[in-house]
């Protein structure tokens, strides 16, 4: 019979957070993943350029190190959409970490890391994170519970299945595998105004309401590595919504391109899994075909690859003992009636394929709590994932990589000290945990954040906005 303190499913930001994490506390850990590497949808989905944002602390400041030590792996980039963020890798401890890249670092920027390198660094820091097992190519079939608590998950692995004990787990799965299969409360589409009196909320709750799906693809003047369009995919692309391309380029000069988005978020309803890929395909050549047409600057240019996975932002969530609104994220720091953050981020309320009626900037980073990771009513169970327990608008801000990352962290963590302590999850004390994130280099201090965060502000010229505001958060019209 095999037992571990913590059993973390799924091998994606949150889930390499909290496994590292876990290790690092010194619980016996084990991690999960369906597919043959780490890294989610920074890998599997071409999601692997970090956007600029306060949240870049913790281990993602170490994978950023670690990746840092090989040739053309990682590279900054502007933020060209001038949003409110600042990322706190830039400096560690005095040291100017991209100079090792040799780039004047100025402002606000986010990184793009290679995804194979990526996979190298991550892999190496779980290794070295304490007692942790890296199973891939292995699912969760079946658990078992008693009391809303799990006792136990059956997994399929190389052809043969197990029964696994643990005394915590950890869904970081993205699409709550684990939180279905216990029988978790879900929620998923935007919430009625006044579900939780979110200005920005629709009146009547839309359920098929989803933020947008890309297909994320990497273009290159390397003719060796061309890509010729399948014959199957000429005329088939069905009409895509509005489109507003983002493009980064990698260190060796190929470049990467989101569609922002490929699919309106309600599509998913549309297609069938193996459909909406396919679809996704020929869309994307369309959408290539599109770019080339309107930018000579692509002309040598053609598509080497194509996510093999559909970039999706939003999913079900799950109903927790709290539930991050709207509200929370224009209160900021210093005005939250919480006091159990484990995170930060200061990301605008950002949807993809939806044009909301009023948008907001934030003037300040707020804080994520600790018991949106705890599914109502569960004892052993952590989500660490886009399912967290976020309402529809503030899902759309906080589903940032790294930010997701920081919640694993918060979980691993917590997992780890109330096994040792032999306590529920809920009766953990907030302080202890915040001291250890700290401890593993998550930035908790307000005065800190909002040093940071209003020094960005002024380079980059948005402070002026925030000027003109009567109250914090302030609607403006898109």
């Amino acid at each position: 019979m095999k037992q571990f303190d913590v059993i973390v499913v799924g091998a994606g930001s949150g889930g390499i957070g909290a496994a590292w994490a876990a290790a690092q506390c010194g619980a016996s850990v084990l991690l999960i993943e369906k597919c043959s590497i780490p890294g989610g949808t920074f890998t599997s989905s071409g999601v692997c350029c970090w956007e600029a944002s306060i949240s870049g602390t913790g281990l993602s400041e170490l994978i950023f190190q670690k990746s840092c030590e090989y040739p053309e792996a990682v590279d900054i980039y502007p933020n060209i959409w001038k949003r409110m963020n600042y990322d706190l890798t830039i400096k560690v401890n005095g040291l100017d970490l991209y100079n090792k890249i040799g780039r004047e670092i100025k402002g606000r920027y986010g990184v793009i890391i290679e995804p194979d390198i990526y996979i190298k660094a991550v892999t190496e820091l779980l290794k070295h994170s304490g007692e942790c097992e890296l199973w891939f190519n292995t699912s969760v079939t079946k658990l078992t519970t008693e009391a809303e608590n799990i006792n136990s998950i059956i997994v399929s692995r190389n052809g043969e299945t197990e029964k696994i004990y643990g005394n915590i787990f950890i869904d970081s799965t993205g699409h709550l595998a684990i939180a279905k299969m216990a029988g978790c409360e879900l929620t998923g589409g935007a919430e009625a105004r006044n579900a939780y009196n979110e200005s920005f909320a629709p009146e009547s709750a839309i359920p098929e309401r989803r933020n947008g799906i890309s297909l994320i693809f990497r273009v290159t003047q390397d003719k060796a590595r061309f890509l010729n369009r399948p014959d199957w995919t000429l005329g088939k692309g069905k009409k895509r919504p509005h489109m507003s391309p983002w493009y980064q380029s990698f260190p060796n000069g190929d470049i990467y391109i989101n569609p922002l988005p490929t699919f309106s978020g309600k599509e998913i309803n549309d297609f069938s899994a193996a459909e909406i890929y396919k679809e996704g395909i020929c869309r994307t050549w369309d959408i290539w075909e599109q770019i080339k047409n309107a930018n000579p600057r692509f002309s040598d240019f053609e598509i080497c690859w194509i996510a093999p996975e559909l970039g999706v932002r939003e999913g079900k969530r799950i109903i927790a003992e709290y539930v991050l609104t709207q509200n929370d994220i224009s209160d900021g720091l210093g005005r939250h009636k919480y006091d159990d953050i484990i995170a930060v981020s200061d990301h605008m309320l950002d949807m993809h394929g939806i044009r909301l009626e009023k948008i907001q900037l934030l003037e300040k980073p707020y804080g994520i709590p600790f018991r949106t990771l705890i599914p109502k009513g569960w004892k052993n169970l952590l989500i660490a994932c886009r399912g967290a327990g976020f309402s529809h608008l503030a899902a759309s801000s906080c589903r940032l990589s790294r930010t997701i990352m920081q919640l694993g962290q918060a979980a691993g963590t917590a997992a780890a000290l109330a096994t040792k302590a032999k306590v529920l999850l809920k009766n953990l004390k907030y302080s202890q945990l915040q001291k250890a994130l700290i401890r593993q280099g998550v930035v908790l201090d307000k005065n800190i954040l909002e040093k940071r965060y209003r020094k960005a502000l002024r380079e980059s010229g948005a402070e002026e906005i925030i000027k003109t505001y009567d109250k914090p958060g302030k609607e403006f019209l898109c």
